[in-house]
């Protein structure tokens, strides 16, 4: 078992949040987006489907703001309920009015657009970045406050590693995460590219997806193999590779990854954001062996 550890955590705690909000019917003309906001696409159809619903029945819930100089009002959380609002022609719009800082206001506008599943997966993806980086917080941490499991979390930040093409294909929802994490097992970087297009000009499934994705990284082939030969061995490797990652990832409550090595040899790798946490963690190994071995 090889270890990584990641520096990037931050030694502080993400400071802690105002708490006190106020209800308050603000203008929706001094009400002003946040640049940190992390969902730059918002779908006009979408908005206009909204801003309908509003027009109708009035906002049913309110935005989050934080006060600004000169009686202007940031938005924190709720861009898509504020410019929907603006469409519809209303001239107020309720607000939760609370002081947060920049820091905790960009955390709560993260974490509460990605608890609302708001963002596309490269929108998300970014977001979990910005909480690892710039909060210190573990996957496991960051799936516990947006209400995502620990392997969902990874799995959307390596979406990252895509290409920007593949990438706007996301973002446009012609793909889904299913079919980019299908693409990452891509090892040809320009194969990967013609079939995400392929993909979205023939509608693929991830399934069909993937069956292709993984005929087109049997094109070296050891001498005297079939090419259905190796796809079977190859299908069986990922597939062990991924059920051992969960297994250990569950077992530990740390990210796991697990790569297949020639000749069917595998590493484990467990990431940590900092060393203080890997030995922590085999503090709590330790203690369980000792007591397991009393027991016998």
């Amino acid at each position: 078992m090889s270890i990584s550890t990641s520096n990037n955590a931050k030694q502080n705690a993400v400071p802690k949040q105002n708490a006190v909000q106020e209800l308050r019917e603000l203008p929706v003309d001094v009400i002003v987006p946040n640049p940190s906001q992390p969902r730059c696409h918002f779908g006009e159809e979408a908005l206009m489907g909204l801003a309908g619903s509003m027009g109708e029945r009035g906002v049913l819930q309110p935005v989050l703001v934080r006060p600004l100089r000169d009686g202007m009002y940031q938005l924190v959380a709720g861009e898509r309920r504020w410019r929907a609002a603006k469409i519809a022609g209303l001239p107020s719009i309720p607000a939760l009015v609370s002081t947060y800082d920049d820091r905790a206001a960009l955390e709560v506008g993260l974490i509460e657009n990605l608890a609302r599943k708001d963002l596309n997966p490269v929108e998300e993806a970014r977001a979990f970045v910005r909480l690892s980086r710039e909060f210190g917080l573990t996957y496991p941490k960051i799936g516990d406050r947006v209400g995502r499991n620990m392997s969902v979390v990874s799995n959307t930040i390596r979406l990252l590693k895509l290409s920007e093409e593949i990438l706007e294909l996301l973002e446009r929802g012609e793909l889904s995460v299913g079919h980019g994490v299908v693409l990452l097992m891509a090892k040809d970087l320009q194969a990967r590219s013609q079939l995400a297009r392929a993909a979205v000009q023939e509608g693929l499934t991830a399934l069909a997806l993937e069956r292709r994705v993984r005929a087109s990284n049997v094109d070296v082939l050891q001498p005297g193999g079939s090419k259905e030969q190796e796809l079977d061995r190859r299908q069986e490797q990922d597939l062990a590779a991924l059920h051992l990652a969960r297994a250990w990832g569950d077992l530990l409550g740390v990210e796991v990854q697990v790569r297949v090595l020639p000749r069917g040899r595998m590493r484990l790798e467990v990431v940590f954001d900092s060393a203080a946490e890997g030995i922590a963690l085999a503090d709590r190994l330790a203690a369980a062996i000792a007591r397991g071995s009393k027991g016998r």
